[in-house]
């Protein structure tokens, strides 16, 4: 089973799907932090499907992210594993996607 991961509408009072990452799979999603610091939460199943991870790394000064343009990343600091999920855990957190959404958004992952 993948790890999901949906975004809440407010003006729909629910949570919509945005994706899912298969196992043995990786996806990344880059945002802004409050500062407009750049950083990039990396989503992994793992190839037994046992258990999902969501880790957090900042990125440096000399990374750009514009949409439909290559993204050039220069990471400050190693990952940090922020969650780790097994079967039916959920993780929810609030961030700012740069290439979809103006205001920061809530957003959870699931590992099914």
């Amino acid at each position: 089973m993948p790890l999901e991961f949906e975004r809440y509408d407010p003006e729909e009072n629910r949570w919509t799907d945005r994706g899912e990452v298969k196992p043995d799979g990786f996806e990344v999603i880059i945002y802004l932090k409050s500062g407009g610091t750049t950083e990039m939460l990396s989503l992994e199943c793992l190839p037994d499907d046992s258990q999902s991870s969501i880790k957090r790394q900042e990125l440096g000064d000399k990374s750009f992210v514009k949409p439909g343009r290559m993204q050039v990343l220069h990471p400050e600091k190693d990952p940090v594993e922020i969650a780790r999920l097994g079967r039916g855990d959920s993780f929810v957190t609030t961030i700012q996607v740069i290439e979809k959404d103006s205001e920061p958004t809530r957003y959870r992952f699931t590992h099914r």
